[in-house]
């Protein structure tokens, strides 16, 4: 019962962190001749948005951990 609401949560914040790198680039897509500048800013973005959802991940599985190990399993 509490396993499901902490995934959505997880999944939700990983959503919102994605977000910002799906923006930028529809941007990018968006330009008729982007520059080499805009390529680095849009690598370096996507690069910050996979470091953080590592994080998500890691900071979740340890949650995750935390339910499994106070759940006791149950017979189908």
């Amino acid at each position: 019962e509490v396993f499901i609401p902490l995934c959505a949560e997880m999944r939700q914040k990983l959503f919102e962190v994605g977000r910002s790198g799906r923006k930028l680039s529809r941007q990018m897509h968006q330009k008729k001749q982007p520059t080499d500048e805009d390529y680095l800013q849009v690598i370096d973005a996507e690069l910050e948005i996979k470091l953080k959802e590592a994080q998500i991940e890691r900071d979740y599985y340890e949650q995750f951990k935390k339910v499994m190990e106070n759940t006791p399993l149950q017979a189908v």
